[in-house]
C-alpha cells in the first residue's frame, strides 16, 4: 500500500485570553485566500499549502479576530496566539469592560492596566542594557505570552526557568522591586472604528497610552466608554 505524506506547514495555538485556557466555543483560521485549517487538539493546522507568505486570520464566535503572517518553510513553523473575548463571551467571573471609537490618525492605543506583587514582580536590581532578569510571574499571564509595561517600558518576557527570564529587548532604564508593572493590551477597532476589550478583574484605574502620551482612566463597574 503506497503511504500518502502531507507537509504540514502551520499550526497555530489559540489561547483565551481572559481566561489563559483553550478557546472555547467555535473558532477557526483561514488564509487570505480563503483556506481553512484543520481542529486537532485545540490547535489550527495548515497543511499542503505552496511555499509563499501568508496573512492568517484567526477568530472565533466569542473572540476578537486577529491577523498573522507566516511563511512557509522547510520545518511546521508553531504559532502562539492570544485571543480577547467579544460581547458574545460569557463572562463567568469579575471583569472590566471598555468600548469606545478610535478616530482615523490616531495610530496605535493601547491600555496598561497594573498589576499587584502576586501577579509580577521583580526579584533583584537590574541595570540599563541588561536582557535577562529574574522574575515572578503569574500563570495567567505566562499562559497568555502577557506583554508588560515595566516602569513604562515594554516587554516581552520568555521563561528560560522558575524564575529567569529572557527580555524582549534590553532593559530601558534601571528596573528592580519596586519597578511599577503593569500588562498591555492594544485596542483593535472593527472596520468602525469601534473597539470592545474585556480584561479579568475589577480595576479602579488603567493608563490608555496614544502617540506615547499618558492619560489615566477613571473606570466604574459596568462598561466604561472612552473614545481616542
Amino acid at each position: 500500500m503506497d503511504v500518502i505524506s502531507v507537509k504540514v506547514n502551520f499550526v497555530i495555538v489559540p489561547v483565551d485570553g481572559f481566561t489563559g485556557e483553550a478557546l472555547t466555543g467555535g473558532y477557526f483560521a483561514r488564509t487570505s485566500e480563503g483556506k481553512y485549517a484543520l481542529k486537532k487538539d485545540g490547535c489550527l493546522v495548515f497543511f499542503g499549502l505552496a511555499d509563499g507568505k501568508y496573512e492568517i486570520t484567526v477568530g472565533g464566535e466569542s473572540y476578537i479576530s486577529k491577523t498573522l503572517t507566516l511563511e512557509t518553510g522547510d520545518e511546521c513553523q508553531t504559532a502562539e496566539l492570544t485571543l480577547m473575548p467579544s460581547r458574545n463571551y460569557r463572562f463567568g467571573s469579575e471583569v472590566t469592560k471598555l468600548s469606545g471609537r478610535i478616530t482615523e490618525g490616531a495610530g496605535k492605543v493601547e491600555i496598561i492596566f497594573p498589576v499587584g506583587n502576586s501577579a509580577a514582580r521583580i526579584i533583584g536590581e537590574y541595570k540599563k542594557g541588561e536582557t535577562v532578569i529574574n522574575a515572578f510571574l503569574s500563570d495567567m499571564l505566562l499562559r497568555t505570552n502577557a506583554e508588560l509595561s515595566i516602569d513604562g517600558a515594554e516587554y516581552r518576557l520568555k521563561k528560560i526557568s522558575v524564575s529567569e527570564f529572557e527580555l524582549s529587548e534590553p532593559l530601558k532604564k534601571k528596573i528592580g522591586a519596586d519597578s511599577k508593572i503593569g500588562v498591555i493590551y492594544e485596542l483593535l477597532p472593527n472596520v468602525g472604528g469601534e473597539y470592545f476589550l474585556a480584561v479579568r478583574g475589577r480595576f479602579e484605574t488603567a493608563l490608555a497610552r496614544v502617540n506615547g502620551r499618558l492619560t489615566t482612566l477613571e473606570l466604574h463597574s459596568g462598561e466604561n466608554r472612552f473614545d481616542f
